[in-house]
């Protein structure tokens, strides 16, 4: 039966070996384990998997050691940040994220978990690094944890992994000047650590793309609509590993894609008037209850659903702005839709029925602008409805972050993205693109 010692820190990028294999990388750790059920046992973990780099002014290590496939089985997984010679992790530093030690000790025949000394203090294991280099690592782990619901294990290892030759360097693509090399610190994660062309790209392109809806925004506020806060500028974290060498988008990052949501002033005429006729459905919806009319009911649900379609697209103005998208393949559960002359734009429509972005059989109005390279719209009739579907055009030639399209989504009825496409600041959007 398998069973685990553990002091974790950020531990859900780390559990159970999920790290690629280190190509030509040996291992000679010694792991010692005396206390609770232990008696002084000793276990190779001569099996690696994991990486590490070092920097003139950081580093990252993320190793899985563990002993052959036999009885006795142990696996330690251990990581680290940061340049400094000693990482401590105790139970409260569990919690904490970025720049501290991960402990995870798996062991067979024992039913291990973090925990307390017997005096009530923090049990806690402290790395003490002797050499880094992008070849060798060489420290001493010591520490006490608890194991079977015994505290006061003592742990003692003396880690020492080799390979003769570092892996080649991860590039992002370029972007002025900035380092491209991508030093990974979430090894297992689904995301990547972003390069610095990549923080300065993304912080770029965020700046530019509030600044071109600041006088949308600013002329809506201005007559009675409400902002959703914006969420704060901060540096990017992730990138989605699924877009290696693909033109960059934010919506495969730790930020997401740019939106804007707004809705109308609760206090304001026309969202009272909304409120005055949804208490007006509830009596009539009563009524119908009563008078077990099925007629009654039909029509009444359809005019549920009516006025549901008319108050999202006149009481709320959701935006969504993507880049770098590879194709668009939107549907309309009706066939009404215009075909917009929106200058600055290379195709642009709105559609009367269009699905939400979540997905399902619920459609609102819709305009859809694209900016950029695209292939020409082809709109298909599908049932009571129809799609919409472009191909981007993308140059393979220049850099992964570099803006080759741009799609804005202004989820609102045709008048009030009418308002917002006037105000638009395009000549912003427009300098973004790659020519």
């Amino acid at each position: 039966m398998i069973r685990t010692c553990s002091l974790t820190a950020v531990a859900t990028l780390l559990l159970f070996g999920v790290h690629p294999a280190t190509a030509a990388a040996t291992s000679t750790t010694t792991l010692t384990v005396d206390g609770g059920d232990f008696r002084k046992a000793t276990f190779a973990l001569t099996a690696l998997r994991g990486d590490w780099f070092v920097t003139p002014k950081d580093a990252s290590v993320t190793l899985t050691l563990s002993t052959p496939p036999g009885p006795n089985a142990a696996k330690l997984e251990i990581a680290w940040n940061g340049a400094a010679a000693q990482h401590v992790i105790d139970a409260q530093a569990n919690t904490m994220a970025g720049g501290e030690a991960t402990f995870f000790l798996t062991l067979s025949g024992a039913s291990c978990r973090q925990g307390r000394s017997a005096d009530g203090n923090a049990e806690a294991v402290t790395i003490q690094v002797s050499t880094l280099t992008s070849l060798d690592i060489d420290a001493h782990l010591s520490g006490v944890i608890s194991c079977n619901g015994k505290p006061g294990v003592a742990i003692d290892a003396g880690l020492r992994v080799h390979r003769d030759t570092a892996p080649a360097p991860q590039l992002s693509g370029k972007y002025g000047d900035c380092d491209p090399v991508i030093y990974d610190k979430l090894i297992g994660a689904e995301f990547r650590s972003p390069s610095d062309c990549e923080i300065k790209f993304e912080a770029d392109l965020r700046r530019t793309i509030y600044s071109a809806f600041q006088p949308a925004l600013d002329a809506l506020t201005a007559n009675g609509w409400q902002l959703d806060p914006l969420p704060h500028d901060k540096p990017l974290t992730g990138v989605g590993r699924k877009i290696a060498n693909e033109p960059f988008r934010p919506d495969f990052t730790s930020n997401n894609r740019l939106q804007f949501h707004l809705h109308l002033n609760p206090s304001g005429e026309a969202a009272q008037r909304y409120d005055k006729a949804m208490a007006d459905f509830s009596v009539r919806t009563g009524e119908v209850l009563k008078s077990l009319n099925p007629a009654a009911g039909a029509q009444l649900q359809k005019d549920i659903e009516r006025f549901a379609h008319q108050q999202a697209g006149e009481t709320k103005i959701d935006i969504g702005v993507n880049i770098n998208y590879p194709g668009a393949g939107e549907t309309n559960f009706s066939t009404e839709h215009t075909v917009l002359r929106q200058p600055n734009t290379v195709y642009a429509i709105h559609m009367a029925d269009a699905q939400l972005p979540s997905g399902g059989a619920t459609g609102q109005d819709t305009s859809y602008l694209f900016l950029g390279a695209w292939g020409p719209p082809v709109i298909t009739k599908s049932g009571a409805g129809e799609s919409l579907h472009l191909n981007a055009i993308f140059n393979r030639a220049v850099s992964t972050l570099a803006v080759q399209n741009i799609t804005i989504r202004i989820m609102a009825n045709q008048t009030l993205a009418d308002t917002v496409m006037k105000k638009i600041d395009y000549s912003a959007l427009l300098s973004l693109l790659h020519h």
